[in-house]
């Protein structure tokens, strides 16, 4: 049995926007709830049309700073299961589970067992192979709550992971003669990436992005790319471009999008762009600033 929300909360919750859903809730599908745009992606690929999947961070919202409404608590306590990030990606999960209790809901942290404890960086998607094994404990819950479509998902997730094992191999042909080189970024969100293909970032900005760097560190950043040739200055879609506005134009460097994956804009989800399209275009934008 869920546990029950406050009333405080429900009355809130009539005040609050809704959260971006994967389709209407008035149905009898399985529901569940995804921390941030990157894991509704990958459920969503799961769960196809048999899952109700929620997205909780609004659409285009950076979800670094993010923090659940109350209407979000309410959507949460009637979902069966909520699949995040873990590794201080939701600083929040800790007060969701305070407030709608342990058992409530089934919480699947899916950086369990994969992520890398001694990186302060949570951003394990950017690694293809790191969300094949997502993409397996995603499918492994939705088959034990829903058994009786246990083959449908499967086959979602092999189908998946599929597409993942051929963009894992164009980024090993395509970054190959690259080894060693660097790339500088706006925040600190490539480690896994860069550990698995081989590349080193400098990060004007630390794993949370909009920590503005100090002048010296902005100096030393200059100093790095005037030092280097580097070209090209990666920014985010979702992120000001300010800080790394000033550099490139300090530097003559170049701004390329290089896009972590934390959320899309809606025209972007308009489009059709989803976790492997935008992967593809990254692995584009690397090779030309690498070249």
């Amino acid at each position: 049995m869920k546990k029950l929300i406050p009333a405080v909360l429900v009355l809130a919750a009539v005040f609050t926007g809704c959260s971006q859903s994967a389709q209407d809730n008035a149905d009898d599908s399985l529901t569940v709830c995804t921390s941030f745009y990157a894991i509704y992606d990958f459920a969503s690929e799961v769960g196809g049309d048999r899952v109700n999947v929620i997205n909780m961070v609004p659409t285009g919202t950076e979800p670094h700073d993010w923090e659940p409404s109350s209407h979000d608590m309410l959507e949460l306590n009637n979902a069966s299961a909520l699949f995040y990030n873990g590794m201080g990606m939701e600083s929040w999960i800790d007060k969701v589970k305070g407030s709608i209790g342990e058992d409530a809901v089934e919480y699947v942290e899916l950086s369990e067992g994969i992520g890398d404890e001694s990186m302060a960086d949570p951003h394990i998607w950017l690694d293809p192979n790191n969300v094949m094994l997502m993409t397996d404990k995603i499918a492994d819950t939705l088959c034990e709550l829903d058994e009786e479509n246990a083959d449908y998902y499967r086959e979602n997730a092999d189908s998946f992971n599929g597409e993942l094992k051929e963009l894992d191999t164009a980024y090993r042909q395509t970054l190959e003669p690259y080894k060693g080189k660097s790339i500088v970024v706006s925040h600190e969100a490539y480690s896994y990436l860069c550990a698995e293909y081989g590349l080193v970032q400098t990060a004007v900005e630390g794993v949370i992005p909009e920590s503005e760097p100090s002048p010296e560190q902005m100096k030393n950043i200059i100093d790095y790319i005037n030092d280097n040739g580097i070209k090209y200055i990666f920014f985010e879609e979702l992120l000001s471009p300010k800080v790394v506005q000033t550099i490139a134009d300090e530097t003559g460097a170049q701004l390329l999008e290089l896009n972590p994956f934390e959320g899309l804009s809606q025209e972007d989800i308009d489009a059709g762009e989803d976790y492997i399209s935008v992967m593809y275009d990254n692995l584009d934008n690397l090779k030309l600033a690498l070249e």
